[in-house]
């Protein structure tokens, strides 16, 4: 099996029990990319060695305080959070998620360690109103580790909820504090590069990726054997195979998704700049370009007559119709809670491919000459969950191999077969398999190693911005709203929410989540 990046759920309350809480979602980097290259050791910036030097008093007084093993001579296993006292004291997670993710979690955590686990629910960014991301830097303020969507950490950063995570070397000082399973350094070394990337924000890493699926270009085992796949490198392409097939093809434009699909497409057809304009933060969606990118994506979907009268599929929809054979190709993925419902039902094999490229003409470069250059740049699911440990931790060591343990440690295995928002991305080939469908895994990890990464909507009330993004980019393809009049309405929304958080403040966020200072 594998799993979607955000459960739909309804939920939002304290697993625990012991708190009560209301609930409420190749050749180089090309410009406004990411540069997973730059240097930033030899930046000396004072809120680093500020936060290293609180960091460093902070791992001081939890070994002082008892967190590392006790004198006795007894061992703990290597699931056990270490230390009687310790023991006895709640973990405490805020966790973006369900209340059936949250028992699962519980329960596997249990299997492996006497600490307990104060867990406090949030509702997922697609299924929640506004103001979950307010309430998630809110709970933070209280907790010892927060799992979140990725477009949220510019938030936590912005709202200083967040302490930079464990070096090697600070791991090494704590000791015997942190678990004893010697995976832990290697996982974090072996992180797939696009992941390093998208979870670094001026150049360190804040947070450790507990997901990475990407979309991919999906096509029913009939027609890959028939047609091949050799022709569909462009978008333009893929529009012209849906067409000679009727239109049966589709993309994710469900409530919470038609904007990442947008992105998706815009990251692998422009090399413009990303967005917004670096020097003056203006909102880039009203260039021609981004446009005809816009048009062509609502030109295809509108090819599949049913689809635009639906309210749209999700990616693990799109992947489902198509091993049932109900389409012939699409984007999207594999989720597990769309496997689950689908049963088996879902008996086809489905090919994977990478995203087409661009056929936008740029910087007056014709066709010929587009199909020569590799446009491609990744984005990351916008909805893939993150952990990172709150500045509030007052147990930094369990903190820190709570965290660990998340990203593929030792007894991790039931969570990645049973929460659909979270998938192992680090097992390498010959390692346990559980969760492949068709060959997704191995091409997952093959597509995340590349580091041409842009950055999600890294800025304060990134919600509000994606928000206002997919109500438009729906009103397009599955409305009549023409292209241009929703790219000028989302621009000047954008501009609005600019200003509403202070536009020298979501500059400096937008140049950080790119890598800058």
């Amino acid at each position: 099996m594998t799993r979607q990046p955000a459960m739909m759920s309804e939920t939002g309350s304290s697993v625990s029990g012991q708190t009560d809480r209301p609930t409420g979602s190749p050749k180089g980097i090309p410009a406004g990319s990411l540069n997973p290259r730059a240097k930033t050791d030899s930046l000396v910036k004072p809120e680093t060695i500020q936060r290293r030097s609180w960091l460093a008093g902070a791992v001081s007084l939890v070994a002082f305080a008892g967190c590392k093993p006790d004198s006795s001579g007894g061992s703990d296993s290597a699931g056990s959070a270490g230390g009687e006292s310790r023991r006895q004291v709640p973990l405490r997670v805020v966790w973006v998620g369900s209340d059936a993710e949250a028992d699962i979690l519980r329960r596997t955590w249990q299997s492996i360690s006497e600490q307990p686990l104060d867990l406090r629910l949030v509702t997922p960014p697609q299924s929640a109103p506004e103001g979950e991301a307010s309430k998630v830097v809110e709970m933070a303020a209280k907790a010892d580790v927060v799992v979140y969507p990725l477009m949220w950490m510019a938030e936590m950063i912005g709202e200083k909820r967040l302490m930079p995570l464990l070096s090697s070397s600070e791991q090494d000082s704590i000791g015997d504090v942190v678990s004893s399973d010697s995976g832990n350094a290697s996982r974090r070394n072996g992180m797939p590069a696009s992941l390093k990337v998208a979870t670094s924000f001026a150049g360190e890493q804040r947070a450790i990726p507990l997901g990475g699926h990407l979309p991919a270009m999906l096509l029913s085992e009939s027609v890959a054997e028939q047609d091949g796949d050799a022709s569909l490198k462009t978008w333009a392409a893929y529009r012209e195979f849906a067409k000679q097939h009727d239109g049966k093809c589709a993309e994710p434009t469900a409530k919470g998704w038609a904007a990442a699909m947008y992105l998706w497409r815009l990251s692998t057809s422009l090399d413009a700049t990303w967005l917004f304009d670096r020097e003056t933060m203006r909102p880039l969606l009203d260039e021609p370009n981004y446009v005809a990118v816009l048009e062509e994506m609502a030109e295809t979907v509108k090819l599949n007559p049913s689809l635009v009268k639906s309210d749209g599929l999700s990616p693990g929809q799109v992947y489902q119709s198509i091993a049932s054979g109900e389409l012939v190709g699409g984007i999207g993925f594999p989720q597990l809670e769309t496997e689950q419902s689908a049963g088996s039902d879902a008996v086809s094999a489905v090919s994977i491919l990478s995203l087409p490229s661009g056929t936008i003409a740029i910087s007056e470069r014709d066709d010929l000459s587009l199909g020569k250059v590799d446009l491609r740049r990744s984005m990351m699911n916008p909805f893939m969950l993150v952990g990172s440990l709150a500045a509030s931790c007052r147990q930094t060591a369990a903190a820190d191999r709570f965290l660990q343990w998340l990203a593929g440690g030792q007894g991790s295995e039931p969570i990645y077969r049973n929460i659909g928002s979270i998938v192992n991305t680090q097992t390498q080939a010959g390692d346990d398999e559980s969760g492949t469908v068709d060959g997704y895994q191995a091409w997952l990890r093959k597509e995340l190693s590349d580091p041409n990464v842009v950055p999600t909507l890294q800025l304060l009330g990134a919600a509000e911005y994606y928000r206002v993004l997919d109500e438009g980019v729906r009103a397009c393809v599955h409305g009549d709203r023409p292209a241009k009049q929703v790219c000028a309405e989302i621009s000047e929304a954008w501009r609005k929410l600019n200003l509403k958080h202070d536009l020298p403040t979501q500059m400096r966020s937008w140049r950080r989540a790119q890598g800058g200072a």
